[in-house]
């Protein structure tokens, strides 16, 4: 094959309209002129460059400005990976209207960078499709009402993928029956009873009677061994950053975490997390490099942790996840709690026990703040987030002595990475300063996702007063660095302005995001001065610790 470095130069001299000539190519690189030649045909005949020769200039140019030069080092093996990963994104794009024009944008580069308009990738293996929920309810025989007829799969059994529906449409259905099996949708029947205490007697006398000695079902039709029910006290934490509510709460009731919310998120560095996408995508704030920023904001704490996961392109994705579910049942049995990603929908949540009888993860996630979380059965563990399922788990393993001067200088410092990111793990995203950037552009140009744009600023207004209230703790309290009392300040005014944000949005965060209204182009000329003014205090902050850290 004919030199990188000479192909590179030919096409910078073509595209600076230079006319290159075999010739100069001979001089440049102290080859023969022959050799140069060659370089020129296997540009033309095996690359496809569209050279012609102007006798004008004595030299090359291209006939089409289309052209590029390919990627130095995709090998065939990689553009089969890069077509599988551009298809999969494209398939993820038409499931996912909130998120489609980023995934769509990712599939387009994928298949630029993998040499496009070439032959079909392979089908990309997916996993198992998501296993239903089934229950037995005791009842008379006969068909069930209408509104039961589609989880009806014979008798007693019926079978549902959302626990909420189909409670509903039980307790609509006025059918007299007892909920035999599984435990937990009993239990989550009689916690939603119990916060609508208004339901009709009737109601609740029909389905909540107490339970009666009935056959429950066999191992073999369910294919789970009946051994045990282990529960431990992690919970989920509010916190608008799911992945720190939940870190918090499993850390908490382990005994492996003594201190406030405020400290942890900014020991740990999430108080500092600061992503945008180029159009306020809703996925910003959860773009980053999860195993390495996880397994990271637990070190400076002194806990170490096993961050394991796997992508569902893998070939080895189902055996990954059946091993998640002895890693997280052995975590559990010894009384610590897991961090999981997609409980409830697209945010990370708590497991915090098991049941063998019901197959399932007993977990605790955003979903508690309306009907409650649902539990996850073992076969759906790494599957759960709809068409784009991703395996995620943490476990913390022991909590050690820590230096906290070097604790609280380590998070400091990554805060100063942080916002002096100069690129991120994906392009349309930014993070830190460029964050801004990003969404300064949307801003004046009038794109962006509106929900996302609500969404990510409800996210960074909670992290920014986190980050102010330990800032504010690091200037009383610590005595590894002097001259923070200013740079606390600064971080109140920054979280002030955030505020000032959500009140020019008009804002309401008691109500659930599906029912946040359009962001008006009004609301959006009164957030753009805000959104500089808040990234000038920033840079100013970034001066003032590194001044401190110094």
């Amino acid at each position: 094959m004919s030199n990188l470095h000479r192909l590179q130069w030919i096409d910078a001299q073509i595209r600076a309209h230079r006319y290159p000539n075999a010739k100069g190519l001979a001089a440049e690189f102290e080859i023969s002129r022959r050799q140069a030649l060659r370089d020129f045909e296997y540009l033309r005949d095996s690359l496809g460059a569209p050279l012609t020769y102007s006798a004008q200039h004595r030299g090359f140019t291209y006939s089409s400005e289309a052209f590029t030069l390919p990627g130095p080092y995709v090998t065939a093996e990689q553009r089969t990976f890069l077509g599988r990963l551009a298809a999969y994104y494209s398939d993820v794009a038409r499931h996912d209207a909130r998120a489609a024009g980023t995934y769509a944008t990712m599939a387009a580069l994928l298949e630029r960078l993998g040499g496009g308009g070439a032959a079909a990738p392979p089908p990309v293996p997916m996993p198992a499709p998501i296993r239903p929920f089934r229950a037995i309810l005791q009842r008379q025989g006969g068909a069930p009402p209408t509104s039961l007829e589609p989880y009806w799969r014979g008798d007693c059994h019926f079978e549902f993928t959302d626990p909420r529906a189909f409670l509903c449409a039980l307790l609509t259905s006025w059918m007299p029956c007892r909920i035999e099996w599984p435990l937990w949708l009993r239990e989550q029947l009689e916690a939603y009873l119990q916060k609508t205490i208004a339901v009709q007697n009737e109601v609740t006398r029909h389905v909540t009677t107490p339970l009666v000695s009935s056959p429950r079902p066999t191992s073999s039709e369910r294919m789970i061994p009946m051994t045990k029910r282990i529960e431990t006290p992690a919970r989920y934490e509010p916190n608008w950053t799911s992945y720190a509510g939940a870190t918090y709460g499993v850390l908490k009731a382990a005994g492996m975490l003594d201190q406030d919310h405020d400290w942890f998120m900014g020991v740990s560095g999430m108080a500092f997390h600061l992503i945008m996408h180029e159009d306020c995508c809703i996925s910003s704030a959860t773009v980053y490099d999860w195993d390495y920023e996880h397994r990271a904001a637990l070190e400076r704490m002194g806990v170490l942790s096993e961050v394991l996961g796997a992508m569902p392109d893998s070939p080895t994705f189902d055996a990954a996840c059946k091993r998640a579910v002895a890693n997280i049942k052995a975590s559990l049995d010894r009384g610590v709690g897991v961090v999981v990603w997609g409980i409830d929908t697209g945010e990370f949540g708590v497991i915090y026990g098991y049941d063998d009888d019901d197959g399932v993860f007993l977990a605790d996630g955003v979903g508690k703040f309306g009907p409650g979380s649902n539990p996850v059965l073992y076969e759906n563990i790494g599957r759960t987030f709809g068409d784009a399922p991703i395996l995620h788990y943490q476990i913390p393993i022991e909590r050690v002595a820590v230096d906290l001067d070097k604790a609280y200088r380590s998070s400091l410092q990554y805060y100063v990475r942080h916002m002096e990111s100069q690129q991120h793990v994906c392009a349309p995203y930014q993070a830190g300063i460029k964050a801004y950037d990003n969404w300064i552009g949307a801003l004046e140009r009038g794109k962006f996702q509106s929900v996302g744009l609500l969404y990510n600023l409800t996210v960074y207004a909670s992290a920014k007063w986190q980050a102010s209230h330990y800032m504010q703790f690091l200037a009383e309290s610590w005595r590894g660095l002097p001259a923070l009392a200013e740079t606390a300040d600064l971080f109140e005014r920054i979280a002030g302005v955030y505020k000032q944000m959500l009140d020019a949005a008009g804002h309401d965060l008691h109500q659930p995001p599906f029912m946040w209204p359009e962001v008006t182009p009004d609301q959006a000329a009164a957030l753009l001065p805000l959104v500089r003014q808040a990234r000038a205090l920033e840079v100013e902050a970034v001066t003032l610790v590194k001044a401190a850290l110094a």
